[in-house]
């Protein structure tokens, strides 16, 4: 009853929120300006996705949460904070990719030694097993920065990044109940209510866009997630899940396969033409949709289309027991078919779109 309320709550905050902010970033300057050839609206938008939703969902949280797990939580809330502040201050100011990430890294860092009990397990996939405590700790706080700027990498189009989350906390928050992990059940929860309300004004034309403030958190958010769905693999046999049990590494693939895919992507495409890795450019896989003339909402539907495709056949090969690195080599080969500028991307120019072109 009580996490029916806080969603609703959540759904009702990001909504009137943005009323609330909208002023206050015109004001601070905090929009986003059509001021070189990657952008792709034609008016200032504001950057408050991201406040949108930590002020959404924050008192949401609250409202339903029973006390219980305050170290954990109370790391979440203040690496939040940061993550939104160092956010903020990209989107105003456009920091360099090195203090960024170095920022990101500590404090990823400090969340993973100090607040995450565990250790990871591959399951044979790339022939690994168990990592120690210390290696897991490593490993976990890379992850972290890797999947955070994955996540940022994708924010580039219209719902694009928001319809992604949405899918991706839908699975967590189906994942915690059925494992009977109460706290981070009721945040995917919350999470998702704020960020049904932020797609409201995220939509073609957009209102508002998440930026850096919004993706970094959500990244972290995710992060988290995902160390604990890895920590978590032996309950998944006591929630009736038992097929995944032996799966948890291929499935975390499946489910972010398309930042993956599309930030490995752009690395080598930047190093190949002798660019940095974190420099700007259009060469994602959103700015090859709509140059083919799809517009922004069908680029967004196409690629979180072709990512649901990915996840779904994982979790049917894990099903039937499949084996762990047969399941990775057709996930790999999966998605250079499916998804748009790898060169044998067929669905692209099956679905076409029809848009005359401009002159």
């Amino acid at each position: 009853m009580l996490t029916g309320i806080a969603f609703g709550l959540a759904v009702v905050l990001s909504l009137l929120v943005f009323r609330w902010v909208e002023p206050w970033a015109q004001k601070a300057g905090l929009m986003d300006m059509p001021n070189d050839e990657r952008k792709l609206h034609q008016k200032p938008i504001p950057l408050v996705g991201g406040a949108m939703i930590f002020v959404a969902a924050i008192p949401a949280f609250l409202v339903a949460w029973d006390g219980t797990g305050w170290n954990g939580f109370s790391s979440m809330g203040v690496c939040l904070l940061l993550f939104l502040v160092l956010g903020t201050l990209d989107d105003y100011l456009d920091v360099s990719a090195r203090p960024k990430l170095g920022l990101q890294f500590l404090i990823s860092t400090a969340h993973v030694f100090y607040f995450t009990q565990g250790t990871v397990d591959f399951m044979g996939l790339f022939g690994l097993g168990e990592l120690d405590p210390m290696w897991s700790k490593i490993f976990l706080s890379l992850m972290f920065v890797f999947l955070i700027n994955a996540f940022n990498l994708i924010d580039g189009v219209d719902t694009l990044f928001g319809l992604f989350a949405l899918l991706a906390f839908v699975f967590f928050a189906l994942f915690f109940k059925m494992i009977g992990d109460g706290d981070r059940y009721l945040m995917a929860v919350v999470v998702t209510g704020a960020l049904l309300g932020f797609l409201w004004y995220n939509k073609t034309p957009a209102k508002v866009f998440m930026g850096d403030a919004g993706s970094l958190m959500l990244g972290f958010i995710l992060s988290d997630f995902v160390s604990q769905f890895l920590f978590h693999h032996h309950k998944v046999e006591e929630a009736r899940l038992t097929f995944m049990k032996d799966y948890t590494p291929v499935i975390a693939l499946a489910l972010f396969a398309l930042p993956i895919f599309d930030m490995l992507r752009v690395i080598y495409l930047r190093l190949r033409s002798g660019k940095l890795p974190m420099s700007p450019g259009r060469d994602h896989m959103h700015h090859f949709l709509l140059d083919q003339g799809f517009t922004h909402i069908m680029t967004s539907l196409i690629l979180n289309g072709k990512s649901l495709i990915i996840i779904l056949l994982c979790l049917l090969m894990a099903y039937t027991g499949w084996n762990i690195n047969v399941i990775f080599g057709v996930l790999l080969l999966t998605a250079w078919l499916l998804f748009p500028g790898s060169g044998r991307s067929w669905i692209a120019r099956v679905f076409k779109a029809q848009t005359p072109s401009k002159s």
